[in-house]
């Protein structure tokens, strides 16, 4: 469900992830390959617990990235725009034709950072929301 609605708010509603919601993804897939595992081979205990270990590296993934957002910590390295700076470091430019290209440079690139709310569900950050629809889960799959 939440990788449905994650690419339907892209795809309809042309919100971009940032590089924490792309990750997020890749975890969301493993987790669904186990649990589509998990329903073959019911007796299987390792994948129940590859299950919950899947689900515990995306609450910790959640967290993190709701701090970010929240402005609890500074955001990694990655989650900064790449190409902002490109072209910047000819001494021929001046300081205003260096802001210009700058700006320039971050309007042509669709990147999105981690640190700003790109959508909101009922006035709550969609980061929030996965991050309960994520603890709900790991409280399920524990009991």
């Amino acid at each position: 469900v939440s990788l449905g609605i994650a690419f339907l708010a892209e795809i309809l509603f042309r919100i971009k992830p940032c590089s924490l919601c792309i990750y997020f993804r890749y975890i969301y897939w493993i987790l669904l390959l186990i649990s589509l595992f998990r329903i073959v081979f019911l007796q299987q205990k390792m994948l129940q617990v590859f299950q919950v270990l899947t689900v515990f590296t995306a609450l910790g993934l959640s967290f993190f990235h709701m701090g970010v957002e929240q402005k609890w910590w500074h955001f990694p390295t990655f989650c900064e725009n790449p190409t902002a700076n490109r072209g910047i470091n000819n001494p021929a430019l001046t300081t205003q034709e260096k802001v210009s290209l700058i700006r320039q440079n971050i309007q042509k690139s669709s990147f999105v950072r981690c640190d700003q709310v790109n959508w909101r569900i009922l006035g709550i950050s969609a980061t929030i929301w996965n991050s309960l629809c994520v603890t709900f889960l790991l409280i399920y799959l524990l009991m």
